[in-house]
């Protein structure tokens, strides 16, 4: 894959997870801030980063609750590298939607 084909498609990635999360997280207590392509979320548990890894091709998640995961484009879904587990999921399981 492409720079520039990773870099839109991991956009596009960041993007619908924060707008997801943002229509679905109903705690006032969680803060959702997606800027300058480095998507945070601040809760009770602590803090996510999730950004791009250019020279990787993986979106990168620092977890409160599993540490660091990598994640690549496989078909057509971003997949964590060691256990497969879909991206969205996870940080949606993670924050209990």
């Amino acid at each position: 894959m492409q720079e520039t084909e990773f870099d839109q498609l991991a956009t596009q990635e960041l993007s619908t997870l924060s707008e997801l999360l943002e229509d679905n997280v109903t705690d006032d207590n969680v803060e959702i801030d997606y800027l300058d392509e480095v998507l945070n979320i601040v809760c009770a548990r602590g803090e996510y980063v999730i950004n791009k890894h250019k020279p990787t091709r993986q979106i990168w998640v620092s977890s409160p609750i599993s540490g660091a995961s990598y994640f690549i484009l496989q078909d057509g879904e971003w997949r964590n590298k060691r256990d497969q587990v879909i991206l969205r999921d996870k940080i949606c399981s993670e924050l209990g939607l």
